[in-house]
């Protein structure tokens, strides 16, 4: 049975509308024509009236269309020397300038940072606002949302009053130890101000890798681990959004394409590479990091616990390198003799070896099947691999003693 069309919606007739509008067309031009046949003194004699009116509206037309086709070519220009790069994109840049470095020589690296669409608008409007020779050296932040006008106005001004400190973060640190560090040089005015920037971080989603963190309810610092340690100039009593953004776009500059791609090749997660890292750089030297990622790699492949005191120290906040049975058995999300596998979050602020260590561990170890390392001397960093438990815990119990009295002349 074939149902009712409940609305009996009739069928519409297409030609009919059409036709209804050219009618509409033609009475309106034939009142146009009457209007103008009072004014001008043909009457009703249209035919008359179009004669004279056809060659001023032919002028009037092109007159609007070479407007038109001006002002959308002054508009074209005008973006493509002023305008912003991409208004969608808001991934912020880090862009340097030297000391003495040249309005023409800036211009041409904004163009090449893809910061800018021409070099020549930025050159033009800084010599116009006579702002050539105001160019401040240093590092800045920004993005191709901005204007010419923005950035020329962010790399133009004046610095004059403020000091300009120099501050090395080194490898290793965590972003407490940043902060205590910044505050100190008089860079930021807050640790806890500092510290809960890095711990709700939601004021840096343009950056790629930060606003996954945000699902990540395990995490004591959601920037930890991606605040890169170098050493940097700010100006004294900065913010801690433009500190913060300086170190996470370093972070943004070192960790490339190619550390993605090899990340992708080892199924690691960027957060899972900058983990291990962190891992990695408080447990060893230079030297031995890409043997400690190894013996990592080869326990994650076997499914063990990768075990590492490192993450028990940084769950409750200690030093100690000799920990008890109940320390070690702390109920954290970064606790690696609790959990398997790679834990919740870094630990501390690797450096780009360890990263390198983490994506090209060394094959000697890795394939030779070690299973364990280490630390036989607190003082060096010397570290002992073995493949087995039995080999492990000989090594464990000659140095334990070691571990013992550093512990004890560092007051641990």
């Amino acid at each position: 049975m074939k149902r009712k069309n409940k609305f009996n919606l009739k069928k519409i007739d297409f030609m009919q509308i059409k036709d209804n509008f050219a009618e509409f067309i033609k009475n309106s031009k034939t009142k146009v024509l009457l209007w103008f046949g009072n004014f001008l003194g043909t009457g009703k004699n249209t035919k008359k009236t179009w004669q004279i009116l056809r060659p001023w509206s032919i002028y009037l037309i092109s007159f609007l269309l070479v407007i038109t086709i001006f002002t959308c070519a002054i508009s074209i220009v005008l973006n493509s020397l002023f305008g912003s790069y991409d208004k969608r994109d808001k991934t912020p840049v880090l862009f340097t300038i030297n000391e003495g470095a040249s309005m023409s020589y800036v211009a041409t690296k904004l163009e090449d940072a893809k910061l800018i669409k021409s070099s020549l608008g930025i050159k033009l409007l800084a010599d116009f606002t006579s702002v050539s020779s105001k160019i401040q050296n240093g590092e800045y932040v920004l993005d191709r949302t901005m204007s010419v006008q923005d950035i020329l106005d962010v790399i133009t001004k004046s610095s004059t009053s403020a000091k300009v400190v120099s501050v090395t973060l080194v490898e290793g640190m965590t972003v407490e130890d940043f902060a205590e560090q910044l505050k100190s040089a008089g860079v930021i005015s807050s640790v806890d101000s500092f510290l809960n920037e890095c711990k709700n971080a939601k004021a840096y989603s343009d950056y790629y890798f930060v606003k996954p963190l945000y699902d990540n309810g395990n995490l004591k610092y959601n920037l930890e681990g991606y605040l890169f340690p170098d050493t940097y100039e700010f100006y004294a009593g900065s913010s801690n959004d433009v500190v913060i953004k300086k170190l996470l776009s370093r972070l943004n500059s070192v960790y490339t394409v190619k550390y993605t791609e090899r990340a992708d090749e080892l199924k690691l997660s960027m957060h899972q590479v900058i983990t291990l890292a962190s891992l990695i750089e408080k447990e060893g030297k230079g030297e031995d990091f890409k043997k400690i990622s190894a013996v990592f790699h080869n326990r994650i492949k076997k499914g063990m616990k990768l075990e590492s005191d490192v993450t028990v120290q940084y769950a409750l906040d200690i030093k100690k390198l000799v920990l008890t049975a109940d320390q070690l058995k702390t109920q954290s999300p970064y606790n690696t003799y609790v959990v398997t596998g790679i834990p919740a979050g870094p630990i501390c602020n690797p450096g780009k070896d360890a990263i390198e260590a983490v994506l090209y561990p060394d094959n000697e170890i890795l394939n030779g099947g070690y299973l364990y390392f280490t630390l036989t001397d607190p003082y060096t960093g010397a570290v002992a691999y073995s493949k087995t438990y039995e080999e492990h815990v000989k090594i464990k119990n000659q140095y334990q003693p070691v571990w013992q009295a550093y512990d004890k002349a560092q007051g641990n």
